[in-house]
């Protein structure tokens, strides 16, 4: 059995070692998640756009426009929900 550390401090330590960590998960939710709506948002409209021309639509550019415009939806949903 390791006696190197009482339970006292071992926890403490657990405890720093876990605060750290959602310190760092909570920083780079704050940054991530700003930057994938301003990325998503306007690459889901331009992607739209794309599959929505006329040369697209034989293919599956219906099916990808689609896709496209439900995920723009979906972003846009989200920020309005979280940021009011």
């Amino acid at each position: 059995m390791d006696d190197s550390c009482s339970n006292n401090s071992c926890d403490a330590a657990t405890e720093v070692m876990t605060s750290a960590r959602w310190t760092t998960i909570d920083t780079v939710d704050r940054l991530v998640t700003p930057l994938w709506y301003i990325v998503g948002i306007p690459g889901n409209i331009a992607a739209y756009v794309v599959w929505i021309q006329a040369t697209m639509r034989p293919s599956s550019g219906c099916y990808l426009a689609a896709l496209a415009l439900d995920e723009c939806i979906f972003l846009i949903l989200q920020v309005k929900l979280l940021y009011d």
